[in-house]
């Protein structure tokens, strides 16, 4: 997935980025209400088991044939969904990094138009100029750096031209949002608060301190989604499934043991 290096500022923003923004404001204001109550300033702690919980969305990681391809999310016609992250891509994986991937494809899966049949959407770097693109971009940006939270932590946008300036106000940002460093930075440029006289330059220059780790929890390569498992532990649990229903539901060979979940 590239990074928004083609959402320009306030003033000449293209809608499909705007759309974004306003679509990543709507999400998260669903989810300021029970069960979840996420405030609207807040960062998300546990994006990963929030995809699988509330939006019935499987997470997996999975070695997709292309190191180029960062992500991609598939919907099939009676509407069950799966983000699969590639185990191979070109940039790693780091839980930052997996953070980006999953809001992006969350948002193609909530608001790109769906077709007959199975719809596939492969995010590749070397690709992204399109509309679904550049809004789903720009919703992962501001839903994992809203606006308030940006304010509470930074203050008002005030476009600091300094590098020492814009780079402290980056790091207090990622910081306190657990996103990568280009991403962070190119939002603080698009939302005002560092002067897009540095948008070409902030992006790489060198953080100034070690990233944070989020609480994410994603699933083994190759492995089943935490969410699936989880599901299928409460059935079995409960006697509504038996050792070989839940073998047969993971693509378990019948004379090989449960998972340690199930232990």
């Amino acid at each position: 997935m590239a990074a928004p290096r083609d959402i320009p500022g306030p003033a000449a923003r293209p809608p499909a980025a705007t759309d974004g923004y306003r679509r990543a404001s709507g999400v998260r204001g669903v989810l300021a209400r029970p069960p979840v109550r996420l405030a609207p300033d807040a960062a998300v702690s546990a994006l990963c088991a929030l995809v699988e919980e509330h939006f019935d969305i499987a997470v997996l990681v999975f070695p997709l044939a292309s190191p180029g391809a960062s992500a991609t999310s598939i919907r099939d016609t009676e509407g069950a969904a799966t983000i699969v992250l590639n185990a191979r891509a070109a940039e790693g994986l780091s839980p930052l990094l997996a953070r980006v991937h999953l809001a992006h494809e969350l948002c193609h899966l909530l608001f790109d138009p769906g077709e007959a049949g199975v719809q596939l959407v492969l995010d590749r770097d070397d690709l992204g100029g399109s509309a679904a693109e550049q809004r789903a971009r720009a919703f992962a940006a501001e839903f994992l750096l809203p606006l308030a939270g940006l304010r509470r932590v930074l203050g008002a946008p005030r476009a600091v031209a300094s590098r020492e300036q814009a780079q402290a106000l980056v790091d207090l940002a990622r910081h306190e949002f657990f996103t990568p460093w280009k991403i962070t930075a190119f939002h603080l440029v698009n939302r005002g608060f560092v002067a897009r006289s540095l948008e070409a330059w902030l992006p790489d220059a060198p953080p100034p301190s070690a990233p944070p780790s989020p609480l994410e929890e994603l699933p083994a390569s190759d492995a089943p989604s935490r969410g699936l498992l989880a599901r299928l532990r409460q059935a079995w649990e409960r006697n509504d499934l038996t050792d070989g229903q839940v073998k047969v539901a993971l693509e378990i060979p019948v004379d090989e043991p449960l998972p340690a979940a199930f232990r």
